[in-house]
């Protein structure tokens, strides 16, 4: 029994004996005390005692009418016998405490919204219990059997006791697995066996490297892989979720001719990697069902292995598990008119095609979509995922949450958790209920403060997601007066919560998130835009320049040591846009130049975005190497760059130049409005410059950070 189920069970023994009689349910029986059942009667009495102000007793025993009983069954549900007996059943695990919260959900109308603070409960109570008069029969068997959060992020000092059960209470499965990850299969063979059997580990250019990829095609590498996991189920007494991962690596792939046999292409083993990686894990999965028939084993779909195998069929007992990490949260997996998740679609289709037993999982924490309207998409994506006859959903949740996203979200998060039981529910009316009760006296203004949300948020097009972060917020105050006609609202609904400190602190709440997530982000666009550089058709010695380059991950840092100085000028040339960049090298012996075949990205080398005036989901991305080389796509969908593009690249002594040359009739009317762009430096070399390589970017802007672009106007 874990600590949390220890603390439930008391809180049920004090419940027990209290004693206290009521008149509408008398009482609770249990046909088992143990901690499921106790935790199932403290939930329930806990709101009828908020409802009727009276506490309900528990006794050990069988139905009784005017009584409500839990016990185990065949089914998840409740029912109310011509009798009057109030029967809750589980099957398994917590099913009596799921039935038990659906029961008071359905039945007694009590909603969750969001977790509970010191200053709100987070959840609506009815004020009187209701009269259970006709007999029903319930079914409270979720659609999706899988419906996860997975708690990540940093380990908080104090356990997030009140999070976790408000999301238990929704019906999220909390549940860590029992092991596996990212590293479940290098783990597996330990990198100090290299010395004695270099043979476990890849083969790459006709030698065995030490490290975390290794020879699938060896036996003794699945031998070691099983044992590993049989290792696992034993300590967890044969039940549990194990994950099947590799690492987000794609170079060092083993070259051996077994290895590359187990591919299903020719030049899968330069790219994708499922085939070899679920042939490894479907060759080792009938022993561990074998041993163990309760196993819940998963295969991560992820990185260098998200497209399905060729020619090959996993073990059908085994759960697919696949990441659309980088999708659009603007748009539906399945809108054909979004070409960045057209993709991602095709692969869960395909997956669909050669296994039964598919879910997905979103990286929601790596875009933070604070105060958005993603409620629509979603429920778009979960009927999508019903009718595919997908197991489930997985998300990730952060405790405690520093970025709002699960807080200022709140109506995404309860309709999901709805509709991932529920699906044939329809979304909007969901929503409308949930914020109906979450408001109290302040619905009819917040309504139409959410309407107006929603539609402003639907206008826009724009593509959201990592690596992009959200570019739609900033520009959806730019409509003229939908700022003030939300403040109005909000001030109405103000107004009418002033009588009670809880939906007044709610109403508040929303009024601090727009300020925060809408307002100040649209603020700070329009003091860019006031900014906006002039480019013209002045000679290259007097065009507009950038040589503050910075450097740093997904935040630029620090600027770039002098001895790495960049410089870029841009100018207008007709109707094209130029872009010179010189970028000093102290060795440009050792740049990092792949071949020809390989992308230029790879490459160090000069990269501009470039987005014309109301086109964020067609932003140009060029890559030039030193040599000229060139990748060129639109963004976000990456699709290949067929207008004129005019690129160069020359190597000189300590330097080297690239020249970009861009037809703006391509992309936009060059004089019909604000244009945005950004350039950045890779540099791969590492040494004492750049110990671990770099990128950098001018004007020390996040290169994905559409957003902070730099903002510019064309003058002839």
């Amino acid at each position: 029994m874990t600590r949390f189920d220890r603390t439930v069970l008391t809180l049920a023994l004090l419940t027990l004996s209290s004693g206290a009689s009521a008149n509408d349910l008398a009482g609770i029986t249990l046909a088992e005390s143990n901690a499921v059942s106790c935790a199932a009667a403290t939930e329930f009495a806990s709101c009828y005692r908020r409802m009727s102000g009276r506490e309900l007793p528990v006794r050990a025993g069988g139905p009784r009418a005017g009584w409500l009983h839990l016990r185990r069954g065949e089914r998840v549900g409740a029912e109310l016998t011509a009798a009057g007996e109030l029967v809750v059943t589980g099957t398994r695990d917590n099913d009596e405490l799921f039935a038990v919260r659906r029961l008071l959900e359905r039945r007694f109308g009590v909603r969750w919204f969001k977790a509970a603070t010191d200053e709100d409960p987070g959840d609506f109570v009815p004020a009187a219990p209701p009269v259970l008069e006709k007999p029903f029969r319930d079914d409270y068997t979720p659609r999706f059997p899988i419906r996860r959060l997975d708690v990540t992020g940093p380990r908080p000092k104090v356990p997030p006791v009140r999070e976790r059960l408000f999301l238990d209470r929704l019906g999220f499965d909390l549940r860590p697995p029992i092991g596996g990850g990212s590293s479940s299969v290098c783990s597996a063979v330990p990198q100090a066996l290299f010395a004695e059997h270099p043979e476990y580990f890849a083969l790459v250019d006709g030698k065995r490297v030490k490290g975390e990829r290794l020879c699938y095609s060896n036996p003794d590498v699945a031998e070691l892989l099983l044992k590993s996991v049989l290792s696992t189920y034993e300590k967890s007494g044969g039940r549990g979720m194990f994950w099947f991962g590799q690492r987000d690596i794609v170079p060092g792939r083993c070259e051996c001719a077994a290895c590359q046999a187990m591919d299903g292409s020719e030049d899968e083993h330069r790219g994708n990697a499922s085939t070899r990686f679920v042939k490894l894990v479907s060759s080792v999965a009938p022993a561990v069902y074998a041993k163990y028939p309760e196993a819940d084993l998963v295969v991560w779909a992820h990185s260098s292995y998200r497209k399905p195998p060729v020619g090959f069929r996993p073990d059908p007992r085994l759960k697919i598990w696949l990441f659309p990490h980088g999708r659009c949260y603007g748009h539906a997996l399945n809108d054909p008119k979004c070409g960045r998740n057209r993709i991602f679609n095709e692969w869960l289709t395909d997956w669909r095609a050669v296994s039964p037993n598919v879910f997905v999982y979103n990286h929601l924490t790596c875009t933070p979509l604070q105060y958005a309207c993603c409620e629509e998409v979603e429920a778009k994506d979960i009927a999508y995922y019903d009718r595919l006859g997908l197991l489930g959903w997985k998300n990730e949740v952060w405790f405690p949450d520093p970025r709002e996203v699960f807080a200022s979200d709140w109506q995404w998060l309860y309709m999901t958790a709805t509709l991932l039981r529920e699906p044939w529910r329809k979304g909007d009316e969901v929503i409308a209920e949930a914020e109906r009760l979450y408001y109290g006296p302040a619905a009819e203004p917040m309504a139409k403060y959410q309407a107006l949300r929603r539609r402003l948020w639907r206008e826009s097009d724009a593509c959201l997601g990592y690596p992009d972060d959200d570019p739609r917020r900033p520009s959806l105050l730019l409509k003229p007066g939908s700022k003030e006609r939300l403040l109005t609202s909000l001030d109405e609904a103000e107004r009418l919560a002033s009588g009670d400190p809880v939906f007044a602190s709610r109403v508040a709440l929303d009024r601090r998130w727009l300020g925060k997530y809408w307002i100040e982000p649209n603020e700070a666009l329009r003091a860019l835009e006031a900014k906006a550089i002039a480019v013209t058709s002045a000679p290259w010695e007097e065009a507009v320049a950038f040589t503050n380059f910075w450097r740093g991950g997904y935040r630029p840092l620090e600027p770039l040591p002098p001895a790495l100085g960049t410089e870029v000028r841009l100018r207008r040339e007709g109707g094209e846009l130029a872009v010179r960049a010189v970028a000093l090298e102290p060795d440009v012996g050792r740049l990092v130049i792949g071949p020809d075949d390989e992308p230029a990205w790879k490459d160090d080398g000069i990269e501009l975005m470039l987005m014309a005036p109301g086109k964020p989901n067609e932003i140009l991305h060029a890559v030039v190497n030193p040599k000229g080389k060139t990748y060129a796509v639109l963004r976000p969908e990456n699709r290949p760059v067929t207008f004129g593009l005019k690129t160069a690249g020359a190597v000189g002594d300590g330097r080297y130049e690239v020249e970009i040359r861009v037809p703006l009739a391509a992309l936009g009317d060059p004089s019909a409005g604000l244009w945005r762009f950004v350039v950045g430096r890779n540099r791969l070399i590492r040494d004492q410059l750049t110990p671990n390589g770099a990128h950098a970017s001018c004007n020390a802007c996040y290169f994905h950070d559409i957003k902070n672009y730099v903002v510019v106007r064309f003058e002839k």
